[in-house]
């Protein structure tokens, strides 16, 4: 065998990539110097943004000494931004105008349960008299198999 050659999985990504020299010198894994020029693609491009991420905050405290507000305070109107610090989790909801139709009194149920309506209560048993029998067993869930 000479030459390259390219394997995919079942979902068409490449997962194996490999020259072959046809001599016995080992051949060359080209999907493993791939994965480690892109690896450090990426760590460059993450290196950048955090400098650049690092320097604009640098920037936003400075103007904050500037204009001699202090870091913990925060206007009024900063309070309810949209902005959602925190990329990975969504902005909490809560709705708003839903009212309750019909919502009993304080004393009645307790805020949004409804009372239960009136149950007749069971007689109690005779604790002299005996255990109830049944006439007949229950039948068995197994019944015998049919003859062959």
């Amino acid at each position: 065998m000479r030459g390259r050659t390219r394997g995919r999985d079942e979902f068409g990504r490449a997962d194996y990539d490999r020259y072959w020299t046809g001599r016995p010198i080992l051949s060359q894994d080209l999907l493993k110097s791939y994965k480690l020029r892109m690896d450090s693609i990426l760590e460059e491009r993450w290196y950048v943004a955090e400098n650049e991420r690092l320097t604009r905050r640098a920037e936003e405290m400075e103007n904050e000494i500037k204009l001699g507000a202090k870091p913990d305070e925060k206007e009024k109107g900063e309070g309810t931004s949209k902005e959602n610090p925190d990329d990975f989790a969504p902005l909490p909801f809560l709705p708003q105008g839903i009212e309750p139709e019909n919502q009993p009194p304080e004393g009645e149920g307790g805020g949004p349960f409804l009372p239960l309506p009136e149950v007749p209560a069971l007689p109690e048993p005779d604790p002299n008299a005996p255990p109830e029998v049944a006439p007949e067993p229950a039948p068995s869930p197994f019944a015998p198999l049919p003859p062959l």
